[in-house]
């Protein structure tokens, strides 16, 4: 099978495995009797964005034409890697919040954390860089988050958090570094308490958790995806040598672990969910291993 032919068979196993899971997520949601809090409409956005970034993955692997005329279809991998990136990034800040706290009252406090970190973040945009909405929202930033920290000590005090943690709570939400972190509680093995609160690099590994390998995607993405000499370098050795298809197929491939990797954390999250999951999840299992597969035929 030539690499063309493998990537026509990567697209169809990414938009069988995107519909599956969007139709799981339909008939979870539907079944749902009662309004959604704040942190579960966090939850479900997430969701439905992983597919949309799957699906725009999927457009993209399609190649370009730049002219009408044009005969060859240029497969054009600069453009994917930042998708695949923000895929990443939507994998570890749900499991950031949803998977690594234990409770509602944690994941409260976690998502809390970050609106102020974003807060912190357009603070420091100049007002003649917005407009007239994200100016508003940046004159509203310093009071939402008073009210955002009042409601974490709240919380703190539900939680009985230690002095310590406390301190590393608040450090966290002073830091007006725009620099992408996570944050996660670390819980003793042996019982129910919070023993601390640290924030996580995103080309950490997951939160003590294995992503199968994929941990180091972030550094690589970001080299791949940022014009610095690195990744200007990957471009000109991609497109000269001719490595754009092979470097389609290995996203492709990417995007449906990403997939499959988040659609199981969100039965972890949601325990309601993942009955529905058991009943229709069969296809999705096919499919990550139809990929396993093909990539262990490749290797031969």
């Amino acid at each position: 099978m030539n690499e063309e032919n493998k990537i026509d068979q990567l697209r169809l196993l990414l938009r069988e495995m995107s519909e599956a899971i969007f139709h799981i997520y339909i008939d979870w949601f539907c079944t749902f009797s009662r309004p959604l809090t704040e942190c579960e409409i966090m939850a479900t956005n997430i969701y439905r964005m992983m597919v949309w970034k799957a699906k725009t993955i999927l457009l993209l692997s399609n190649g370009i034409k730049i002219l009408p005329t044009q005969k060859e279809i240029i497969a054009n991998p600069s453009n994917m890697y930042p998708v695949l990136r923000s895929m990443y990034e939507m994998l570890f800040l749900f499991r950031c919040i949803y998977v690594s706290s234990r409770n509602d009252d944690e994941r409260e406090l976690l998502l809390k954390v970050w609106k102020i970190r974003g807060n912190n973040n357009l603070m420091q945009v100049p007002k003649d860089e917005l407009d007239d909405e994200l100016r508003n929202k940046k004159e509203n930033a310093k009071q939402e988050n008073k009210t955002l920290i009042t409601e974490i000590h709240n919380l703190e005090s539900k939680l009985s958090l230690s002095p310590s943690i406390i301190g590393s709570i608040e450090l966290c939400t002073n830091s007006s570094t725009p620099v992408l972190k996570g944050f996660k509680f670390e819980h003793c093995d042996n019982c129910d308490a919070i023993i601390d609160f640290r924030d996580m690099n995103f080309s950490d590994k997951a939160m003590n958790r294995d992503l199968s390998g994929t941990s180091y995607s972030y550094t690589l993405l970001s080299a791949q995806s940022h014009p610095s000499f690195i990744g200007v370098k990957d471009f000109a050795d991609t497109y000269n040598k001719k490595e754009e298809i092979e470097a389609t197929k290995k996203i492709l491939e990417q995007t449906i672990h990403f997939l499959h990797l988040f659609v199981k954390d969100f039965c972890e999250y949601k325990e309601e969910y993942r009955h529905i999951y058991d009943e229709k999840g069969c296809r999705i299992e096919d499919i990550v291993n139809q990929l396993d597969e093909t990539a262990a035929t490749a290797e031969l």
